[in-house]
């Protein structure tokens, strides 16, 4: 497969995705799991957050899940 069928099969696979991805949003329901939106209106990133003492990593380190998700609007 030549190099501009790979790349013109991306691009289509990235427009047929990219509208979920516009939608998702983060259901941060985990003990003491904060979302950050950013910008606070029409928000392009949103993600879960915990605070030090909440995490269950070594000295704070980690996270108890990967619960993030970036929602991109292009």
């Amino acid at each position: 497969m030549s190099r501009a069928k790979i790349a013109t099969f991306c691009a289509l696979l990235a427009l047929v995705l990219a509208p979920g991805l516009a939608g998702a949003q983060p259901t941060c329901t985990g003990t003491g799991e904060n979302l950050m939106s950013w910008p606070a209106v029409d928000p392009v990133w949103q993600f879960c957050w915990l605070r030090p003492q909440n995490s269950s990593g070594p000295r704070a380190r980690g996270s108890r899940s990967a619960t993030s998700t970036i929602a991109a609007s292009w």
